[in-house]
């Protein structure tokens, strides 16, 4: 099966499944599943054939399907361990919280990557992404201490896998 061909397929699979639960409930109901299938069957391929003349052939940073599991297990062991980490520090009679703000240089492509990374930052307890520059993101943290850096630096390797650079 040829890119384009493969493409059309899955945009066509993704489409059928969103028609599938936007209309679920209401032919449950009508106990009448294959009734919105005469429209969506129309609806389904003319959506999917727009959405690949529309959409170029290599997204500029398009994401390696493959890598996403890799990513939510990071993203959720990561979340798990700094919550538990700010949930100690936060309880703990002395309060060992050393807050303030790191400068942590970014190898990843602009767009999409970088934002991409901003937001998993800011979303992981004890971390907040300030500013993104082009050097960069400046990360307010309440640990200054802590090894914010090698953390980063594991995140930016799993979003490495995830974004495919685009080759002109």
């Amino acid at each position: 099966m040829n890119s384009a061909a493969r493409r059309l397929f899955v945009a066509a699979c993704l489409m059928a499944i969103l028609w599938w639960l936007l209309t679920y409930d209401t032919a449950a109901a009508n106990q009448d599943l294959l009734g919105p299938w005469v429209v969506g069957v129309p609806v389904v391929l003319l959506c999917a054939w727009l959405s690949v003349k529309i959409s170029p052939a290599q997204p500029k940073n398009a994401i390696r399907y493959s890598a996403i599991p890799r990513f939510v297990g990071h993203f959720i062991f990561r979340s798990l361990v700094a919550g538990l980490d700010v949930g100690y520090r936060t309880l703990h009679p002395r309060l060992q919280l050393n807050p303030g703000i790191v400068d942590f240089p970014l190898a990843l492509p602009q767009g999409k990557p970088r934002i991409f990374f901003a937001t998993v930052v800011s979303l992981m307890p004890g971390t907040l992404a300030t500013e993104l520059t082009d050097d960069g993101v400046r990360l307010h943290v309440l640990d200054t201490d802590a090894d914010i850096v090698s953390d980063c630096e594991r995140t930016v390797r799993v979003l490495q896998k995830l974004f495919v650079e685009a080759h002109p």
